[in-house]
C-alpha cells in the first residue's frame, strides 16, 4: 500500500484542483471581473494542465506497482481518467478561444463560462472530501448539486444558441462564438460524468 494511507486521494484532489484552476482562468478570459481586467496578464492554465497530466500518470504508475490500494485499483484509475478528461477538454476549449480570438462574445457565453466554473469547483471540492470514503451520505447531495449545475449550463447553452442565430456577428465571429459555446457545454457534460462516476464509487464502497 502507498506509504501514506490517503496518497491516492491526495493525488486525485490535486488533479481536481488543477481542473478548477483551468476553469477559473478560462472564465476570466471570457468574463473577466474588474480586478482581473486590471491585473497583469498571466497564463497559469498550461501549467495547471501539464500538472494534471503528470498527476494522472503518477496515479497510473503507482497502480502498476502497488497491489494493495484503499479501494479497487480500477476505481481509482477510472476517476483519474475522468479528471484527466476534464483537464484535456478545458485545454481544448482554451485552444478554441485562442484560435478564433472572437472580438465579441455574446453575454450568454460569459454566463455559460461562469456556470462551468461553478460546476468544476463543486466537483473539485467533492473530490477533496473523498478521503477514505467517509460519510458518503454527506457527499451525495453535493453530487446532485453538480447535476443541477450541469443542467443549468445546458439551459444557458440552449439560450446561447438561440441568441447566436439572431446575433449581428460576422461569419467568422459567429463560428468562433459557436465553437467556444459548444466546447463549454462539452466541458460541463464531462463534469456531470465525473460526478456520476463518484456516485457509483460511493455506493460501491460505502
Amino acid at each position: 500500500m502507498a506509504k501514506e494511507k490517503n496518497l491516492y486521494f491526495s493525488l486525485l484532489e490535486e488533479q481536481a484542483r488543477c481542473c478548477a484552476e483551468a476553469a477559473k482562468w478560462l472564465r476570466a478570459r471570457i468574463a473577466p471581473t474588474s480586478a482581473e481586467s486590471a491585473a497583469s496578464p498571466h497564463e497559469p492554465t498550461p501549467t495547471a494542465l501539464r500538472r494534471a497530466a503528470e498527476l494522472h500518470n503518477a496515479v497510473a504508475d503507482r497502480l502498476i506497482t502497488e497491489f494493495i490500494t484503499p479501494i479497487e485499483p480500477e476505481d481509482i484509475l477510472a476517476l483519474s481518467v475522468c479528471l484527466n478528461g476534464i483537464a484535456d477538454a478545458l485545454g481544448e476549449t482554451e485552444a478554441e478561444l485562442a484560435l478564433f480570438c472572437p472580438a465579441r462574445l455574446p453575454p450568454s457565453l460569459s454566463t455559460l463560462s461562469e456556470a462551468l466554473e461553478r460546476c468544476v469547483l463543486t466537483l473539485a471540492n467533492i473530490v477533496g472530501d473523498l478521503h477514505g470514503f467517509k460519510r458518503p451520505e454527506a457527499l451525495l447531495p453535493r453530487l446532485r448539486e453538480v447535476y443541477g449545475q450541469a443542467r443549468e449550463a445546458h439551459s444557458i447553452y440552449t439560450e446561447s444558441l438561440s441568441l447566436l442565430l439572431a446575433s449581428p456577428l460576422s461569419p467568422k465571429e459567429w463560428i468562433g462564438a459557436k465553437s467556444v459555446c459548444d466546447r463549454l457545454m462539452h466541458d460541463a457534460t464531462l463534469c456531470r460524468g465525473a460526478a456520476e462516476r463518484i456516485e457509483q464509487l460511493l455506493i460501491k464502497n460505502a
